[in-house]
């Protein structure tokens, strides 16, 4: 790296170096509500029978500029979009 920005000088040298990242996320889009009676800890949340994944691209660069995030749908060409 250092022979790469050896050649550039000034604040912008950090400018151009980005580090980019991927993770999956599941996606489950399960009941609006739950009803639980009134001082319980914990409560239960089922899955609905059709979870998916996403895959999420995350970017910033050396200077600390974070790119919006990138979701990436898994599907076929021309297929139907829920």
């Amino acid at each position: 790296m250092v022979g790469l920005l050896a050649g550039i000088q000034g604040a912008g040298k950090y400018e151009s170096v980005f580090n980019m990242d991927l993770t999956s996320i599941y996606i489950d889009m399960g009941p609006k509500r739950t009803i639980e009676f009134v001082g319980a800890k914990h409560v239960g949340v089922g899955m609905s029978e059709h979870p998916f994944r996403a895959s999420v691209f995350l970017c910033a660069s050396a200077t600390g500029q974070k790119l919006l995030p990138f979701v990436v749908f898994a599907g076929k060409r021309g297929g139907p979009v829920h």
